[in-house]
């Protein structure tokens, strides 16, 4: 889609495209520039290829356009990741005008809670839209739903259950019946493989749980469907084989971990870089973040096929994410004052996945610097205090990490595990260093699980940067069967914004990296996450 002849084109990829009747095209994804003029995520081409200028682009949207439709009268529909449209606020759906002005008679404010990957229109003008969101302007509606012309949830569609995972592509058949796409196994309860069709002249209430809503398609309608298998084609043919011996489930047997995702939260996310020594003294007043989401942090983790979450309740800048006893550098010295390991721990409940939290033991708020050698008595005793509160307060903490664990002497590694052991019984210990797991605990005491981390992003921190470059799921998907082979859970870091949020295009590579792994699960013989 790029033409050099009109000054290099998009300057990132292009995920849609909506042509006009009279030859232009509308496009969509995520560049923010087309030809070096600024045009955020969208942009009207003319017939050659050049930029239309007469196409309204100065405030564009915020993030990415996955998908588009055009209406008649040349108005298009645009769904994907942003919430701001030329500082309208919308819920990744909006429609444009002609003219690309944001189209005010169309309903901005029942929009979906995660982003939006497919849409398509009906002979009636009603919109089709499929994702990865599980409610439509608060009405629960699982990865699918059916919007009115103008854009207000269309209540006569009801998927029941929905899909089990995401939608990824929606196509409207000559007979009005809908075929989606995306890596569910199930759709309204019903077995299904990537694919199903849903009968859309039906009545509402013939697609409850209690009748088949979806059907087998036919051979032909399968044979189209071979591209959208195309597009998730395995990166390996042969098959990885996981040790028996799989040091992911914990030894005792009580714990069976696979993919987790490792939440990089705190005062470092406010501080863009601080270096070691300075670090530690950025004050409790640069933590502030402005949309803080915490629930969403483990929906995400679900909706990505994860079992367990970690959170970093304190990093290396010592700061804490629960209000501590006698101890200043907290949340509750922050302008937030949300506990936000309580919420986290709540979060993860609710969304069925096993709560966990970071420890960091070098602390530059505490030691002066971030420290690497033996760690001393009087900072011993600080960790004890935080280790005894956390897992006195938050008594679902299943999963306890502490980074790098190589610091502390055997005793005092012990010390801190019988003590957890003693308060919190069902937690297990992480750990990524099987040499200094076998050292410390012998005998496994305490139902050690090896895990490997990786990050979304290129800088290989899991703390949200500005601008950051993020690995694409092909390669995070080669860190992911790795660590299977060896046996160890596979922790994927993943920072949230400033606003506190997971931003939208981190969320869209965690959904294609489960898409690889579930398509590749048979050649893996990994079981799904327990």
């Amino acid at each position: 889609m790029r033409d050099s002849s009109h000054g290099g084109g998009p300057d990132g990829a292009i995920n849609s495209i909506a042509p006009h009747p009279d030859g232009r095209i509308v496009i969509g994804g995520w560049f923010k520039n087309v030809s070096g003029i600024s045009c955020a995520h969208v942009a009207r081409l003319n017939a050659d290829g050049s930029l239309d200028r007469t196409f309204e682009r100065e405030a564009g949207l915020n993030a990415a356009v996955f998908a588009s439709v055009m209406q008649s009268g040349g108005k298009v529909v645009i769904v994907g990741g942003f919430t701001n449209v030329a500082d309208k606020t919308c819920q990744r759906i909006a429609r444009l005008n002609p003219d690309g002005t944001v189209d005010a008679s169309f309903n901005l404010n029942s929009g979906m809670d995660q982003w939006v990957h497919a849409v398509a229109l009906q002979a009636d003008g009603k919109i089709l839209v499929g994702g990865g969101f599980e409610h439509v302007a608060g009405v629960p509606r699982r990865h699918i739903a059916r919007l009115e012309a103008d854009g207000t949830l269309d209540p006569s569609f009801d998927p029941g259950a929905g899909a089990d995972s995401y939608v990824r592509q929606i196509v409207v058949d000559k007979h009005g019946d809908v075929i989606v796409a995306g890596p569910f196994t199930r759709f309204n309860q019903v077995a299904r493989s990537g694919i199903a069709r849903l009968h859309g002249n039906r009545p509402a209430e013939k697609l409850g749980a209690g009748e088949k809503a979806t059907e087998q398609t036919t051979a032909n309608e399968a044979a189209k469907a071979k591209p959208l298998a195309a597009a998730r084609a395995t990166l390996q043919n042969e098959t990885r084989t996981v040790k028996p011996e799989t040091k992911r489930k914990a030894e005792s047997g009580s714990v069976s971990l696979d993919y987790g995702l490792y939440i990089h939260f705190g005062i470092e996310t406010f501080t863009g870089g601080a270096d070691a020594e300075h670090l530690g003294k950025v004050p409790a007043s640069r933590y502030a973040p402005t949309g803080l989401d915490v629930r969403g942090w483990a929906r995400t983790a679900r909706q990505a096929g994860m079992s367990f979450a970690v959170l970093t309740a304190k990093h290396e800048a010592g700061f804490c994410l629960w209000d501590s006893q006698d101890y200043s550098h907290d949340v509750a010295s922050s302008p937030v004052t949300r506990d936000v390991v309580a919420e986290f721990v709540a979060a993860c409940q609710a969304e069925g996945i096993r709560p966990g939290i970071h420890y960091s033991v070098p602390d530059a708020h505490n030691e002066g610097k971030t420290g690497r050698g033996p760690v001393n008595a009087p900072y011993f005793d600080l960790i004890k205090h935080h280790i005894t509160e956390l897992h006195t307060k938050y008594l679902s903490l299943r999963l306890q990490l502490f980074d790098p664990a190589a610091r502390f002497s055997a005793a005092q590694f012990q010390e801190l595990c019988r003590s957890i052991k003693r308060l919190n019984p069902p937690c297990a210990i992480l750990m990524y260093n099987p040499n200094v797991g076998n050292r410390f605990d012998p005998q496994n005491e305490f139902n050690k699980v090896y895990v490997v981390w990786g990050t979304v992003n290129k800088e290989n921190s899991g703390f949200w940067s500005p601008n950051a470059l993020l690995n694409p799921p092909s390669a995070l998907y080669e860190h992911y069967a790795q660590t299977m082979a060896q046996g160890r859970a596979f922790l994927l870091n993943v920072g949230p914004d400033r606003a506190g949020r997971i931003p939208d295009e981190y969320s869209a590579v965690l959904m294609r990296l489960k898409d690889l792994i579930e398509r590749n699960r048979p050649k893996l013989q990994v079981p799904p996450a327990q």
